[in-house]
């Protein structure tokens, strides 16, 4: 898991889907000592054939809120997001 090759003041930059819950990955970052700060908010392309196997639920429920569809083309939010120490490791 990354809290192990973290350095004490490193920080990891890295993508998260907007429709997977960042309040269930700040819960398991904390528990591990990490803190998680949403740096920037982007559209990307969801190719038709991602989008076509994304569960109906999922697209009921993020239809408009991060799941955005302009005619044929589908976009879906993504958050590049700061991990960083909360606490010494140990």
């Amino acid at each position: 898991f990354l809290d192990r090759h973290l350095a004490t003041t490193g920080r990891a930059i890295i993508t998260h889907n907007a429709f997977v819950g960042l309040d269930r990955s700040r819960q398991a970052l904390d528990a591990r000592g990490l803190s998680l700060r949403v740096v920037l908010t982007v559209l990307v392309n969801i190719p038709y054939d991602k989008i076509t196997r994304m569960t109906r639920t999922v697209l009921e429920a993020e239809n408009g809120r991060t799941v955005h569809r302009y005619g044929p083309y589908s976009f879906g939010e993504v958050h590049i997001v700061e991990i960083a120490r909360t606490r010494k490791p140990g």
